[in-house]
């Protein structure tokens, strides 16, 4: 056989290129049997990794935010501040419907909230019932976690200070309007 190499050529005699490729065929054969061999353990142990790291994960995210304690919340990573200031906050609202609500806790960020959303769970089942506040007698940091807006406290103080206590949802809507009502009036008592 004649085969053209760089330009010039030249005879192969088949009887040396005939072993030299066999060797080189048995070569790689050894080669990719010997990684095929090893790759299921390394496969295995990754996959045994990622278990034992998703149950590690399960242990601090199988806690939920309404049943958790402040020492429990620091166990899982939430700083001590934040974690009190949660339970605060849910011993006041009576419970956490929504993670979203947390933003109303003083300290609790867009970052802080991602991260307590992947620690936390928030299971329908232990949902309790909201409690009701008595806006006369509710603090500021009360009214805050109940959804009141800064500019609506001033205008509750005002009104306070102009006419006494508020009476009825007539009062309450005269103070922070027919929309924002809608969205609060279940969380109030006069």
């Amino acid at each position: 056989m004649k085969t053209k190499f760089g330009g010039f050529m030249k005879k192969i005699n088949h009887k040396i290129l005939m072993p030299i490729i066999f060797c080189l065929v048995m070569i790689a054969v050894y080669f990719l049997n010997r990684e095929n061999k090893e790759e299921p353990v390394k496969r295995e142990l990754k996959f045994n990794e990622r278990v034992e790291e998703k149950e590690m994960k399960e242990e601090v995210e199988g806690l939920d935010i309404n049943l958790a304690s402040a020492d429990e919340l620091k166990e899982a990573g939430i700083s001590k501040t934040v974690a009190e200031k949660i339970v605060e906050y849910r011993d006041i609202t009576g419970t956490i419907t929504d993670f979203s609500e947390l933003r109303r806790v003083k300290g609790i960020g867009e970052k802080s909230l991602e991260k307590i959303k992947k620690v936390l769970t928030l299971d329908e089942e232990n949902i309790g019932q909201k409690n009701k506040i008595n806006i006369n007698e509710a603090t500021e940091e009360e009214l805050l976690f109940f959804g009141f807006t800064k500019k609506e406290l001033q205008n509750i103080e005002k009104w306070k200070n102009l006419k006494g206590d508020i009476f009825s949802n007539i009062d309450l809507i005269r103070i922070v309007g027919e929309r924002r009502y809608e969205k609060l009036k279940n969380d109030i008592k006069y």
